[in-house]
Formats: structure tokens, sequence, C-alpha cells
């Protein structure tokens, strides 16, 4: 039994030989992700389509930059492989490793950043160290899963009390606010300059505004970039931007103005937001990482609106 991989730069030319379709897919390894933020940094990205046996068994993309020759060289490998349905254990994983630490050996002048789509085991720890990966101190990436194939009546019973108390305030507030859904990007522009200074003003991380424009043109371009906005008066008081890939959606930039926190507009955007995405069929909501100490208020809200219902996804950390 044996791994094959076939490589092929990520261009417009060849989106057509990534097949997306019923596989459990994460949004860095999506398409329109690619566009975006190869378009944003300039970076090539790099198809890897993954055979078992001559049976195709996963895809994976990472990012290249290079000068002086290739004397100097960064690869970025985010949250991969992904594996088609059937594919992915444990012996198949230590296949792909090999294969990467093979093909991007660490050498003088490379750059090597991975992020391995592993749940953080001590055998996906140990299988990794075995192949000569160093782990960075710290802990790996976590994020929750909401599962939105369940019954709306039991996701929203499965959300912490008082999230689903304060939600219910704001649903009984008279004179309601506006909820505006845009799914094309249309509204990008306002939604960026607010969040921008938002950032600014809180000093927290996320996207550039080079990125979001790209979001713009990949995501907004095939209407998978749902923005939302709580609007008070005729202006927005709260905003939300989610990315939807494949068969899930991930929520991607949020904020709330003083006067959307009066009206707890991000717990009606975010409870409508599901409502919208499960009749659309989305099958899986990924509420875009949470940092107990570096964004501890953030992770709070998001375990509010997850409770009991949504699945806590530790990766086995970053690597080089």
């Amino acid at each position: 039994m044996s791994l094959s991989i076939q490589w092929d730069v990520l261009t417009a030319k060849t989106w057509h030989l990534k097949d997306e379709t019923g596989v459990p897919l994460n949004l860095l390894q999506s398409k329109d992700y690619a566009a975006a933020h190869c378009a944003a940094t300039k970076q090539i990205c790099r198809l890897g389509r993954l055979s078992w046996d001559g049976v195709p068994a996963g895809f994976v993309q990472l990012y290249e930059t290079g000068a002086l020759g290739g004397a100097l060289h960064t690869v970025t490998l985010d949250r991969g492989p992904v594996w088609y349905y059937g594919f992915g254990t444990a012996g198949q994983n230590a296949a792909f490793f090999q294969a990467f630490a093979d093909l991007y050996p660490r050498r003088l002048g490379r750059m090597r950043r991975i992020i391995p789509e592993l749940e953080d085991t001590q055998a996906n720890r140990a299988m990794l160290d075995s192949l000569g990966y160093k782990r960075k101190a710290g802990p790996g990436y976590k994020t929750l899963l909401l599962d939105l194939t369940q019954d709306l009546e039991d996701i929203r019973a499965g959300m912490r009390k008082s999230w689903r108390a304060t939600l219910k305030k704001a649903e009984s507030r008279s004179p309601a606010p506006d909820l505006v859904w845009d799914d094309n990007a249309k509204p990008l522009a306002p939604f960026a300059g607010i969040y921008m200074h938002d950032r600014k003003q809180k000093g927290y991380s996320g996207p550039s505004p080079d990125l979001l424009q790209a979001f713009g043109r990949s995501f907004g371009v095939t209407g998978t970039m749902p923005i939302g906005l709580a609007m008070l008066d005729g202006r927005p008081a709260a905003g939300v931007l989610i990315l939807r890939h494949g068969s899930a959606a991930t929520y991607q930039v949020g904020w709330t103005l003083p006067e959307g926190r009066d009206i707890q507009g991000h717990h009606l955007l975010l409870w409508d937001a599901i409502q919208r995405m499960k009749a659309d069929g989305v099958a899986l909501f990924d509420l875009g990482g949470i940092n107990e100490t570096e964004a501890g208020g953030v992770t709070d809200f998001k375990r509010g609106l997850a409770g009991k219902q949504a699945r806590e996804l530790t990766l086995a950390g970053f690597y080089t």
C-alpha cells in the first residue's frame, strides 16, 4: 500500500482539478481561500492530489515563496491534508508527512510553517516527532464546531443558559433592529472600514484589509460570503462576516459598536446566521478559533453560543 501525490500550481485554469465535493473541508484548505490568500500575499499555491494505491484519497494545498534562485524558500501548510471519506488512517497520515518531509527537507535558507490537520494526541505528536518535525512551544490551534444538521430547537437548547437568555431579551426588544444580509460582498467596504477602526481601537488581531478585499473577489463572486448587519435607525450597530466552503462555513470577522451592545446585535446576527445557513444546507459551522489566553472574552462568547452541542477541536500544534 502506498501514497502518491500529483502536484499542480493552483490557478484559475486548474481549479477543476480539485474536487471538494462532500469532504469535511476546513476553510484554509478551500479553493476560494487559496485564491484570496495568494492574491493578498503574492504567494504561489500548490495543489497536491493524494492517491492511495491508485485510488483518489484526498488533497492538500500549500503556499510557497522563493528568492535568490530558490536559495531562500518558505513553505506554508495550514490544516492539511484533507482526506476523502474512508481515508485518513494513522498510517496514511504518516505516509503523507513523510512525503512532505522528503519534498521539503529542512535546510539552511528554508522556512517551514506547518499546522497539521491532526488532533492533539500523544500518538500524532510522536509520529511527527519521529519524522523530524519540530513543535513550537504553546498550545495548538483550537476551535468550536457546531453541527447544523441538528434541529434548530436542539441547537438553541444547547446554548449556555445565559447566552440563550440574552438572545431572548434581544428578540423581545421593541423596536427590533433590522438584520440585513448580503452574500455577494456588496457591503464589504463600509463593513471593513468599521472593522478596521474597531480593531485598531481594541487591539485585536484579524484579517488584513487586503485579505478582506481578496475575500470579496473570491467568496463574494461565488455568493459564499454572507455579511450581516444589525441596523438601528438606519445605521449599522453590529456586523458579522462568514465564509462558506463546501458543506461548512466559518465565522471570520465580527464587530459591535456601543449601540450594538445595547441591543445584543451579535447574538441576534449569529442566531439568524445559523438559521439561514441551516436552511441553505450548511452542515457544519466553525466558530473561527478560540484562545483563552489572548482572547478570553471572545472565547467565552463563542462557548456560550456553542454550548453543549458543539465539538471542541484542538490540533496537534504549530510545527517547522
